[in-house]
């Protein structure tokens, strides 16, 4: 009876067992059909946005120079010697301003010259004019012949020519005499200077340059295929590396239309107001130009579009969280938005992401939470051990290198880390580790360095439990005590107790308490 006791009993139990676990399952199941009808039959999750009325711009970005609108080389027109020149790069001038003088000694000497020739020119005039008219009295009254009239009067016209040849001359002197002074032929400011006084000029050779930089000009070259995108007047806009945060606005004013045979560009000219004078010539900017606008479009995000075999569609939510499907045809767009040109009105919300896919007529949930992105910016910061990253989760127990670590924290790890020096490193958690790698420690307890061994990378060094001692660690693995990973006495990547990699409770080589040096890293 007894034997049929001990055979009975623990058939009943492990019958018992069975049903139960049966039970359990069938109940697990039934929940998890439960859940599945629940979410086939719920609102499906959507992200919204607006459809807005804008401009779809499209824009050219370019390198460019900037250029004075009106660069003016002054040179001189006669040959001479400098004789006065003050004015030097970077000083202003306006129209009028003398620039510079060249010596007129030369010029004054052939006017005056000139002058005796005229004066001489002119008394023969009148000597000939005097013969004419008592040839022609005499030729009135019969005592002379005809021909000595015509000679007189020819006389008289080869006296008049050399007069006015010797006046013209005179002029001529003048004209260069005037030309020795170089007058500013515009408002500018000089950017060269290519002599000094007491040199000698030939015709010409320019002596200063002066530009003009109330209005600048910035010169880019473009591709063929935007060339034709761009026209005269359209808006243009320019900043500076030398004035950063700073955008110059402005309009396209030159368009060429023949290209460079070499590099195959379009050259295009940009005028840019200069009041300020912040802008030089030479300096490089980078000026963006609008090569296409699109007016008034209703524009939607990218993520709102779906493509299918009816056509492109989006999915429009109503007032009342109704979703409707609709045919839409879509036109310009840029890197922020696509425009619909019909289908869509402005104001009207659109699905740009969704849990699950929504039919026309179905009810949706709107979730207004905002975006996430995947980054640590917003994880707590741990003093664990060897280095690593953020964590979520509480404080962690050791020390370390006061560097974040994605491993778990845990309680298991006591305050005192591992020791490098001869001795014994007992209790839970105990070690130190290389590189962020476990020398040591483990449930039980262990000596690092004890057994004569000195802790290396990957080697444990005592311990106890289901891993074997003096067992090799590979980079980031635990060298201490048994179990799984994850365990309190694992050394698994992120366990609590454990000397590798992230370990809140493992210290490094050397360093009292867990405390390792500042910055240690062991990724």
């Amino acid at each position: 009876m007894r034997r049929i006791l001990y055979f009975v009993i623990p058939v009943l139990i492990l019958g018992g067992v069975i049903a139960w676990r049966v039970a359990q399952k069938k109940h697990e199941a039934s929940a998890q059909a439960k859940t599945a009808k629940a979410r086939k039959t719920a609102a499906p999750n959507v992200r919204v946005a607006t459809a807005v009325m804008r401009d779809i711009v499209h824009e050219y970005q370019g390198v460019g120079d900037v250029e004075s609108r009106s660069d003016v080389r002054i040179a001189a027109k006669v040959t001479g010697r400098v004789e006065y020149l003050q004015v030097r790069e970077g000083n202003p001038v306006h129209r009028g301003d003398v620039l510079a003088r060249l010596d007129p000694t030369e010029i004054r000497a052939s006017i005056n010259q000139q002058q005796a020739n005229n004066a001489s020119a002119q008394a023969s005039l009148t000597n000939a004019q005097i013969r004419y008219n008592r040839t022609y009295d005499l030729y009135k009254q019969g005592f002379t012949a005809a021909q000595d009239v015509d000679d007189a009067k020819a006389a008289v016209a080869v006296a008049r020519s050399t007069l006015n040849a010797g006046l013209a001359q005179l002029h001529n002197l003048q004209a260069q005499l005037a030309d020795t002074v170089l007058r500013a032929p515009i408002n500018g400011f000089v950017t060269a200077r290519f002599l000094d006084p007491g040199s000698i000029v030939t015709a010409g050779q320019p002596i200063v340059t002066v530009q003009v930089l109330r209005n600048v000009y910035v010169t880019t070259s473009v591709p063929e295929e935007i060339s034709g995108k761009i026209e005269v007047g359209a808006s243009a806009t320019a900043v500076f590396d030398a004035y950063p945060g700073r955008t110059f606005q402005g309009k396209i004013t030159q368009v060429n239309t023949a290209a460079d045979p070499q590099s195959r560009q379009f050259l295009i000219r940009a005028s840019f107001s200069n009041e300020t004078n912040l802008l030089k010539p030479g300096m490089f900017c980078r000026i963006t130009m609008v090569t296409q606008v699109t007016h008034n479009a209703i524009v939607v995000p990218h993520e709102a579009i779906q493509k299918g075999p009816k056509g492109t569609r989006v999915t429009v939510i109503d007032d009342r969280k109704i979703a409707h499907l609709r045919i839409v045809r879509t036109g310009d767009e840029d890197v922020t938005g696509i425009a619909v040109l019909d289908g869509v009105k402005a104001g009207e919300n659109v699905v740009t992401l969704t849990s699950q896919p929504v039919k026309d007529g179905q009810a949706v949930t709107i979730d207004t939470s905002p975006a996430q992105s995947p980054s640590t910016s917003g994880q707590s910061m741990v003093a664990g051990g060897g280095g690593g990253a953020p964590i979520q989760g509480a404080s962690p127990v050791g020390g370390g290198a006061n560097a974040p670590t994605y491993g778990v924290p845990s309680g298991s790890g006591g305050p005192a880390g591992g020791s490098a020096g001869p001795g014994s490193a007992s209790g839970p958690a105990s070690g130190s580790s290389v590189g962020g790698i476990s020398s040591g420690g483990g449930a039980g307890g262990g000596s690092a360095a004890s057994s004569g061994v000195p802790p290396s990378i990957g080697r444990q060094g005592g311990g106890s439990g289901n891993a074997a001692s003096n067992s090799t660690a590979a980079p980031g693995m635990s060298g201490g005590g048994g179990g799984a990973a994850g365990s309190p006495s694992s050394g698994s990547v992120g366990a609590p107790a454990g000397g590798s990699v992230g370990a809140p409770s493992g210290g490094n080589v050397g360093a009292p308490s867990g405390g390792g040096a500042a910055g240690g890293s062991g990724r």
